[in-house]
């Protein structure tokens, strides 16, 4: 089941500040769960599971669905696309396939243009090439691409997933659509609990470009409490040695800027008592994740930071393990029932 949600969602259009599509996709995968869901006018998809409980404990679950991506600036004489980019590597982009979704509903593909390496001088291997140097060829003259194609489209790597060996996923964007198919997870090991707090599932947008969609949803609700659940990096043979979360080793909870430091511990210890694995992150003055925002709405919202960990993030390729997936909602599950109570 989780594999399929992450599938449907990563599969649905969602660059940020252009949402519509996966925000229709998270909506219905959401309405299996809870009878009321909504779409509010930022585009972030926002349901309820009500308690009987008189003025419950509100509790926010928060996964951004939107993904980085690109902007058409410019159609040059030769029919090439000149991007500008919004948390996308620059290293990464040379012969990279990259799909323009055209505000005529077409999908116009492309591959970012690179020389091959018998006619370029050899100190050129030695560059990353800024992506205001770089065009996207989509095989079009001048003319029929600016028929086709306007200023302001946005464009994303193509979005994809593929089965890799030991249960682990490749494909974009896993960032952070893998966070929404957790919290779905969440309900379905919750939906036989008689629990005492009101939860407010919120699958946010424009987090890449500024954390709005979070922030406005923050204020509105007003919880108590807020699990932001994103992607964080994976210790990899390229990362710095001070990337400690490891690929396949569970859950990683925040401790620092933007956790509560309670909140923290609790999670660790209902981890030990659940027998779940997980590990820590040292989380600094970090602007990483939703939490950033929403813990400062209105009085102060208790919030932590509960990741999964994912190598390459904000790549054409990123990868995440299953067991991970499935351990961080465990984990989440168990909080929410620790933190709001469960009638017996």
């Amino acid at each position: 089941m989780i594999e399929n949600n992450i599938r449907e969602l990563v599969e649905a259009i969602g660059v940020s500040g252009n949402e519509e599509c996966v925000s229709l996709v998270a909506k219905n995968l959401l309405m299996k769960f809870l009878t009321k869901v909504e779409i509010d006018d930022f585009y972030n998809v926002i349901g309820y599971r009500k308690c009987e409980i008189k003025n419950p404990i509100k509790i926010l679950l928060d996964a951004h669905i939107d993904q980085s991506g690109f902007i058409v600036s410019d159609i040059t004489s030769e029919g090439c696309v000149r991007l500008s980019s919004f948390g996308i590597d620059q290293r990464n982009l040379i012969g990279n396939e990259v799909t323009i979704f055209t505000r005529n509903n077409e999908l116009i593909r492309g591959v970012i243009a690179s020389s091959p390496p018998h006619i370029i001088d050899p100190d050129e291997f030695k560059k990353s090439v800024p992506i205001d140097d770089l065009l996207l060829d989509v095989g079009l003259t001048a003319e029929r691409a600016r028929d086709k194609i306007r200023l302001g489209d946005f464009a994303s790597f193509s979005n994809q997933v593929k089965d890799m060996r030991n249960g682990t996923i490749m494909g974009t964007p896993l960032d952070n659509r893998v966070g929404f198919a957790c919290i779905l997870n969440v309900l379905e090991l919750l939906k036989l609990e008689n629990l005492m707090s009101e939860l407010i599932i919120c699958g946010s947008t424009k987090h890449e470009t500024g954390f709005h969609g979070a922030k406005n949803v923050a204020c509105k609700e007003n919880p108590q409490y807020a699990i932001v659940v994103d992607a964080c990096h994976a210790k990899t043979s390229a990362t710095p040695k001070h990337i400690i979360p490891k690929f396949g080793k569970g859950p990683v909870i925040s401790i620092g800027y933007n956790s509560i430091p309670q909140l923290a511990k609790k999670a660790v210890d209902i981890a030990k008592n659940n027998n779940i694995p997980y590990q820590i992150r040292a989380d600094g003055y970090v602007i990483e994740t939703n939490a950033f925002e929403i813990q400062v709405q209105n009085n102060g919202i208790q919030t932590i930071v509960i990741s999964y960990p994912l190598k390459y993030k904000h790549s054409p390729v990123e990868i995440v393990n299953i067991n991970d997936i499935k351990n961080t909602s465990k984990l989440i599950a168990e909080f929410i029932k620790e933190i709001g109570g469960v009638v017996s």
